[in-house]
């Protein structure tokens, strides 16, 4: 059965974009809690990558647990934008046609619909500004990196400081997940236990 990472961007002592009262890093790693748990509900086996690991640490430790391309295996970096913008950007490895890109489009197309907020699109790594991430070509499983709203943007924040939306993105990326595997997204109250 294919596996699952779930990984966020940055560190305490590194935190990313701050704005609008948020920290990027605190943010992401909420986020990806809540994806993780919707990801094992619906029964994959899945890990998370360990708090305040820089970003070669985070690639070295995502590439010791076994997971790779050839068993379909997935690693999934959760950031937040910024730019002023609004919605979900996501990152995908190399250029055309890939297990990534339809990872990354499956999971920015789930997280837009889920909110409502705009879908801007998903870029290969070589249209960032750095000319490719690190994350998306280092690491073995198959990559992506998705940007969960804009944190400069006080409409994107606001949504970001209430944490039942924080619950909702970790749902869709959990959907988009899924949706690659060609599996049905089971919500909470549908399998959980009835009450006594």
């Amino acid at each position: 059965m294919p596996r699952v990472i779930i990984s966020s961007g940055h560190t305490a002592g590194n935190p990313g974009i701050i704005a609008n009262g948020l920290q990027e890093y605190d943010v992401a790693r909420k986020i990806a809690k809540y994806a993780l748990k919707y990801i094992r509900l619906n029964g994959l086996i899945s890990l998370s990558t360990p708090p305040n690991l820089e970003l070669a640490q985070r690639i070295d430790w995502i590439n010791k647990t076994g997971y790779a391309k050839a068993t379909n295996d997935l690693a999934v970096e959760v950031h937040i934008n910024d730019g002023g913008k609004r919605g979900f950007e996501g990152w995908y490895e190399g250029e055309g046609n890939s297990p990534s890109l339809e990872l990354t489009s499956r999971i920015v197309e789930a997280l837009a619909s889920e909110t409502g907020f705009p879908n801007q699109g998903i870029k290969s790594e070589y249209q960032h500004e750095l000319g490719s991430i690190s994350f998306l070509h280092e690491v073995n499983p198959i990559s992506c990196v998705v940007e969960c709203l804009y944190i400069d943007n006080l409409e994107d924040a606001e949504y970001l400081k209430q944490e039942k939306n924080l619950e909702t993105l970790g749902k869709g990326i959990a959907k988009g997940v899924l949706k690659y595997f060609n599996l049905e997204f089971r919500d909470l109250d549908a399998v959980a236990p009835a009450a006594p």
